[in-house]
């Protein structure tokens, strides 16, 4: 409790370091003299609420370490990240399947026989499907990326315990 009273130091100077949860660390050089009560004044300024806030929007986990939750801002900070490297790898496969399709399209409208025409048709009907499914995988990746964001968010308006 403050304030707070020590008398058993011996003269000579002294490095004070004053924290707590949810403030600002205060550091203080401090000079003791024999025979003399030194009185020290030393006050610690709380961490802002809207600072955190604002962190984990741009950075999701920036806020909880900010408000010295530290293992849950790591956690949420290496779900987005490896998120992102899923949403990353869903886009790259898309986009390759698409170009695939489109490919396969230009060989169908480009058939003249009808053994080709079938043959084309058929490639690019699968290729339809693949380009959905790796469609869907992508938009999977987006949505998790999205929750984790969002999470982040919410966790760090209502349980930040920051003033």
């Amino acid at each position: 409790s403050l304030p707070l009273s020590y008398y058993e130091l011996t003269q000579g100077k002294y490095y004070l370091t004053l924290t707590s949860k949810g403030y600002y660390k205060s550091k203080k050089m401090v000079d003791i003299f024999a025979q003399n009560t030194t009185n020290i004044d030393m006050s610690l300024m709380p961490k802002s609420s809207g600072r955190a806030k604002l962190y984990s929007f741009f950075i999701p986990g920036a806020g909880q370490c900010y408000a010295d939750k530290k293992m849950k801002g790591f956690l949420y900070f290496a779900l987005t990240i490896g998120s992102i490297a899923v949403l990353n790898s869903a886009f790259d496969t898309y986009s390759g399947d698409v170009s695939t399709m489109d490919n396969y399209y230009a060989l169908y409208k480009g058939s003249t026989l009808t053994n080709d025409i079938n043959i084309n048709r058929e490639l690019y009907m699968e290729q339809v499907n693949v380009s959905n499914s790796s469609r869907e995988e992508l938009l999977i990746a987006a949505g998790v990326t999205a929750g984790i964001w969002i999470t982040n968010l919410i966790d760090i308006y209502f349980f930040n315990d920051l003033p």
